[in-house]
């Protein structure tokens, strides 16, 4: 269940307190004054709702409200308890309905990724410290461990949702706070590594080789990391489900990058972040192609149209990247052997 509220100047009221109406849920009305005196009385309707047909109310209100205004808002928040048999039996009415997430719920809780911020910068600083040393010591368990630590997948998000939208200033807000964390993964592991191989001798290890390699098969696994991070969005799984699998996908292969950087061996180096930069571009193809299918998109229609166009834009870019990531692999891209 969700509380929805609706604050609307009066000449969109009747609209709204119709639209409730035909959903078939009570509410309660009444008019808020500001202390301005030249403000116009604004109306707020508030209802409680099952999340079944919370979407399809949303876009509906919204199409009777001009919410470029800023006096015109919907304001969704969770009910964690409540009792009313009229409520059980509305649910059980649309039980049937397939429950869709809004494109609020979605795109909000991104924004705090679209900015760079402290927290994610230590944690991707530690998430390579113990990458490298469940490289080093050959522990997949270890590198598991990393894997948890990466905030790698809400700037991913970010950049795929916010595109998917046609927010171009957001987009690249979000890109460069992933290639942010990139670099400051790659240099970690440079500079740790040189450090650790002026302390001691470093093995190279079976856990490192396998990261220091390209296949076609990569690209598949990263275009599949790409769609389960977008259902995953949509379906509002918790987000540490999806972040494992898609910072396996990363991480590692940034920290191998760093080290044979500093060992010296660049063609490993190369082939290594090849693979990042592939499964990185993978998972947004993937995910921009996901939300392009299930109809992701804005509810104005104005939004709407530029979105689809950007939307086009961006999917035919990253997949320009992965295609072009698949000829190197193929073309040019040599078999790894051991240094």
């Amino acid at each position: 269940m969700k509380k929805l509220e609706i604050r609307c100047f009066k000449d969109s009221s009747e609209s709204v307190a119709k639209i409730l109406s035909d959903f078939g849920v009570g509410y309660y009305s009444y008019l808020e004054v500001s202390t301005e005196a030249d403000s116009e009385p604004i109306c707020v309707y508030s209802a409680v709702l099952p999340d079944e047909i919370l979407n399809d109310a949303m876009g509906k209100i919204s199409e009777v409200l001009d919410l470029r205004k800023t006096d015109n808002q919907i304001v969704v928040t969770d009910v964690l308890a409540y009792i009313s048999t009229k409520l059980d039996k509305l649910q059980e009415k649309y039980q049937s309905t397939k429950s869709k997430n809004p494109l609020e719920l979605v795109i909000q809780p991104l924004e705090q990724f679209i900015r760079p911020n402290l927290d994610s910068v230590v944690l991707i600083i530690i998430s390579i410290v113990v990458a490298l040393a469940g490289l080093f010591l050959n522990n997949e368990a270890i590198v598991v461990g990393s894997m948890i630590l990466s905030p790698m997948l809400g700037p991913i998000n970010a950049v795929v949702a916010n595109a998917s939208l046609g927010r171009i200033r957001k987009v690249a807000y979000a890109e460069a706070n992933v290639f942010l964390l990139l670099g400051i993964s790659l240099l970690s592991a440079y500079l740790l590594t040189e450090v650790l191989r002026n302390l001691t001798r470093l093995t190279i290890t079976a856990a490192i080789l396998t990261r220091s390699s390209v296949t076609t098969f990569d690209v598949i696994v990263a275009l599949v990391l790409g769609i389960a991070s977008a259902l995953g969005l949509l379906a509002k799984l918790p987000g540490t489900l999806v972040g494992v699998a898609v910072a396996a996908a990363l991480v590692p292969p940034l920290a191998v990058t760093g080290i044979f950087a500093a060992l010296g061996n660049f063609h490993l180096a190369g082939q290594s972040f090849i693979l990042a930069v592939e499964y990185l571009f993978g998972l947004k193809a993937g995910g921009m192609l996901t939300l392009q299918i299930t109809g992701f998109s804005p509810r104005n229609y104005w939004e709407a149209s530029k979105a689809r166009k950007y939307r086009i834009r961006f999917l035919m870019f990253f997949s320009v990247v992965v295609l072009i990531l698949l000829l190197v692999i193929v073309f040019v891209a040599p078999s790894t052997t051991v240094p």
